[in-house]
């Protein structure tokens, strides 16, 4: 990850809207074989635990995009 995904990273994990922020794909319409995938935060601000088929929107979207690789 280069530094300034990390700095994008650390911002986020800060911000408490994130362990509040209700999670969601951006799209519904997948097909039959989507991967799933399970990502749980836990820091000092907060926890969190988001279970998603497709593509994460919001903070929790970012923090995601980040950790994937797709920042």
């Amino acid at each position: 990850m280069p530094p300034s995904e990390g700095v994008d990273l650390d911002q986020l994990l800060r911000d408490k809207r994130l362990y509040d922020e209700n999670s969601h794909s951006k799209d519904n319409r997948l097909r039959v074989g989507a991967a799933e995938h399970t990502m749980e935060i836990v820091t000092p601000r907060g926890r969190k635990v988001v279970t998603w088929i497709g593509r994460l929107v919001g903070r929790t979207g970012k923090v995601a995009d980040l950790v994937m690789g797709r920042g």
